[in-house]
């Protein structure tokens, strides 16, 4: 039995289950950031919350960067959180 065949064949298994591993945690990690941003969009056309800072409502949903709330806000609903 060749030992180096093998290993070569474990190494290409371990890089695809590597890649799986990071495909599905790109996809755990759009899917939340998708609903803090459903949860701060609802939030700002709710009355009471409305009246709060953007930056506010952002931080409640873990956006601890204005600009990157913005950015994710316009690429996922196409305007601006003030729209």
């Amino acid at each position: 039995m060749d030992v180096h065949g093998h290993g070569g064949e474990a190494r290409v298994e371990l890089h695809q289950r590597e890649e799986a591993t990071a495909q599905a945690a790109a996809q755990l990690h759009g899917l939340i950031r998708r609903r803090r941003l459903h949860k701060a969009r609802s939030d700002l056309g709710t009355p009471d919350r409305s009246q709060l800072p953007i930056a506010a409502i952002a931080t409640s949903w873990g956006f601890v960067d204005a600009g990157h709330f913005s950015r994710a806000f316009k690429a996922e609903y196409g305007q601006t959180a003030t729209d």
